[in-house]
């Protein structure tokens, strides 16, 4: 019968009259279903989108499992003999039809959840849609947190959910503005709070594939789609918390889901809880839906073309192979790239894309802070949160004896250098003797004397009348060692009055005469 009923007779745009006739368990009726053309059908069905305790059965005197006779007798005074509207959605994998029963009092399913007899069926989820699940799961909530059913034994305290103690900015159910500062992969994201520290989070629900999964080819493209979120201010969820990493719901500028973007684009799986699992995305069902459509239309892990892996020439290798590679480069006026490392104050990893090519950059016109510089480490973070995975755009002029090439970087839409904005900020100095290359020397000039002025960065203590002095001093120190080189490497002078006479008695007369004396 239920053959039938899937090729036409039932069409699930049409919501039918019947009458139920028998309640079977909290999930399970037979349904007495009458048609337009004056035919009618006694079918069993099973109830939208609810999973209820199994009850006893009467025949065997079987136990059912807690609260399944509960269930089964909250429909049994509600629906027996009841006229009610059903209307088909699916079938079951061993051909069960599914209904939603509208009972006078609206959803039977919503209600049943409610009382807690029951619990939401996640795998039909696909049948009712996510925005008819958000009604069941908002409605299994509710029953849950009044400690009504089932769920009367397992109402937890209301502090136990916030996560860990020490954490006051992320609260489960709390929503805050943040920015994304660096993608881990596309499912793991570090993001930028408002003090300015960084906070690693994971979307809900979501999987990546990890780098041993059979999958793993696609995580480089996966975090290319992802990385160009790198950057946007979003709004932050807190839904559960796994150890002390908060799992989050991440809304895009745009209004959207991040991981139903992900997860609609094929770079991401969703999670199938148990039952009990709470750290569950408010929006699983619309994860759900994306999924099914990604699979459908073979999008990312779901295509059957694996993507070769990337191979990029490593320009920086050494001095040799950069200078092979400079000429290429110089050629070029602007080059685009993206940051893939930052490996000191002054020096980053870059991957140019359209040259296929990963080279090490060093900014030009900088001096080079050293490791033991209080202000190294932070020079570090600061570049990480303004230019890591960010597109730039480079300008090669030279290569050092290591093989970075050295150059300009430019973010975003700026004509502007970066190291303009580093000296600005106090965490550079000038290196006089190359600056003039940059093409900006006035820029960085103004940009340091700026910050000499406010006083911050490298110039917390500087002190400009005693600077001077000391340039001063060294000017002097050179002037000296100068002059006494000049002397040292001065070589005696025939007309010099302190010489003493040269003996010339062993030369013949006629040479005597000739020798000018003075």
């Amino acid at each position: 019968m239920s053959n039938d009923l899937i090729k036409g007779r039932f069409r699930k745009d049409l919501k039918y009259r019947a009458i139920i006739d028998k309640i079977i368990a909290g999930d399970r009726v037979v349904s007495h279903i009458y048609f337009d053309d004056g035919s009618d059908v006694e079918v069993v069905t099973l109830v939208a989108g609810i999973r209820a305790p199994r009850s006893t059965d009467a025949k065997t005197e079987v136990p059912g499992e807690p609260f399944g006779d509960d269930a089964k007798k909250y429909l049994e005074t509600r629906l027996i003999k009841q006229k009610v509207h059903v209307q088909f959605i699916g079938t079951s994998s061993n051909e069960v039809p599914i209904v939603k029963i509208f009972h006078p009092a609206g959803n039977i399913s919503e209600k049943i959840l409610l009382a807690g007899y029951a619990e939401v069926a996640d795998w039909q989820s696909g049948f009712i849609g996510p925005q008819g699940m958000v009604l069941l799961r908002n409605a299994e909530r509710s029953g849950k947190q009044a400690g009504k059913g089932q769920w009367k034994s397992s109402v937890k305290p209301a502090t136990s959910s916030t996560g860990p103690k020490s954490n006051t900015t992320f609260k489960v159910g709390n929503t805050i503005e943040a920015t994304i500062s660096r993608v881990i992969s596309p499912d793991s994201f570090e993001i930028e709070l408002q003090n300015e520290s960084l906070k690693l989070v994971h979307l809900t629900s979501t999987r990546a594939p990890r780098s041993t999964d059979p999958a793993a080819a696609f995580l480089p493209n996966g975090r290319e789609f992802v990385r160009k979120y790198v950057g946007k201010k979003v709004k932050v969820l807190t839904d559960a918390f796994r150890n002390d990493t908060p799992l989050v719901t991440i809304t895009l500028p745009n209004g959207k889901n991040l991981a139903e973007t992900v997860i609609l684009n094929g770079y991401a799986t969703v999670i199938r809880h148990r039952r009990g699992d709470e750290d569950r995305s408010n929006s699983w069902d619309s994860l759900i839906e994306a999924e099914t459509i990604s699979i459908n239309e073979k999008k990312g892990i779901h295509s059957t073309k694996i993507p070769e892996p990337e191979k990029f020439i490593e320009a920086s290798q050494d001095a040799g192979r950069a200078k092979v590679h400079l000429r290429t480069l110089q050629t070029k006026l602007k080059i685009k790239g993206v940051v893939e490392y930052v490996i000191s104050p002054n020096r980053i990893r870059i991957v140019l894309p359209r040259e296929n090519t990963r080279l090490v950059l060093v900014f030009a016109g900088l001096l080079s802070l050293t490791k033991e510089s209080p202000l190294s480490e932070k020079v570090i973070q600061y570049n990480n949160r303004k230019i890591l995975q960010r597109d730039v755009v480079v300008e090669i002029f030279d290569v050092d004896k290591v093989g970075g090439f050295i150059g300009n970087l430019y973010l975003g839409s700026s004509n502007v250098p970066y190291q303009v904005e580093l000296l600005n900020q106090g965490f550079a100095q000038i290196h006089d003797g190359s600056v003039s290359r940059t093409k900006f020397e006035d820029n960085f000039y103004d940009a340091e004397e700026s910050a000499q002025d406010r006083r911050i960065g490298l110039w917390v203590d500087w002190d400009p009348e005693a600077e001077q002095k000391k340039i001063e001093e060294e000017e002097d120190k050179r002037r000296l060692k100068y002059e006494q080189k000049l002397a040292q490497n001065k070589k005696p002078n025939a007309f010099d009055d302190d010489e003493e006479e040269e003996d010339l008695s062993h030369l013949p007369e006629a040479v005597r005469k000739l020798v000018i004396r003075h």
